[in-house]
């Protein structure tokens, strides 16, 4: 991506948050999710449904917050847009339940990689590592994945974790953000803002 490309993205989310994001991008946090804003409502819905609801038995996670505004109650059916920055925060808050701290996005995709054994470099790019995981937990070719196959292996995480012995606190968070992680992926890629993707279908 050019540097129009991400100074318009900025732009974007400038609106899309009311002028607050830019000061933090320009203060590290979590560039890598700026791209949310391109994102249409379906989209962002699922990456919702998988904060809020537990999968397996459709009930709300104990450790969301995001369902108990009135916000989210206003814009969750038709305007997930508008929840772009609880849907970031949310991830931040189980990540940190994994990192043990506040954390980034990026940090949060570390940890999803190595619990999947994706090996890579330190210094890799977001955009490559998230193809990276894909590649690795995926035998279709990247062409053709959809979200239909985005929340059937996520189903099948969820349900390797419900088994997860390292500890109950930390598991409930992966069985979070690990679906989270691979439709953040996903997104990257539909919205087209990986051009990782692109190379590797060359």
């Amino acid at each position: 991506m050019d540097k129009e490309q991400k100074n318009s993205n900025v732009i974007k989310l400038e609106e899309c948050f009311g002028g607050s994001i830019v000061e933090k991008d320009k203060e590290g946090q979590d560039k890598d999710l700026i791209f949310l804003s391109e994102c249409n409502h379906q989209q962002l819905q699922k990456l919702v449904k998988w904060i809020v609801y537990d999968p397996i038995d459709g009930k709300k996670r104990l450790r969301e917050n995001m369902s108990k505004t009135k916000h989210f109650q206003s814009n969750y059916n038709y305007h997930a847009k508008n929840l772009i920055p609880e849907i970031i925060d949310e991830i931040h808050g189980f990540g940190a339940n994994i990192l043990i701290k506040q954390n980034s996005y990026r940090e949060i995709l570390e940890k999803v990689c190595d619990k999947l054994n994706v090996n890579y470099h330190p210094l890799i790019e977001t955009e490559r590592l998230e193809i990276e995981m894909l590649k690795r937990i995926w035998d279709l070719e990247l062409n053709k994945l959809t979200s239909q196959d985005i929340e059937q292996i996520s189903l099948e995480l969820v349900r390797d974790y419900n088994k997860y012995t390292d500890g109950v606190f930390r598991g409930a968070s992966y069985r979070v953000v690990i679906p989270c992680v691979l439709h953040i992926a996903f997104l990257r890629i539909v919205s087209g803002n990986n051009s990782y993707y692109y190379d590797d279908l060359i």
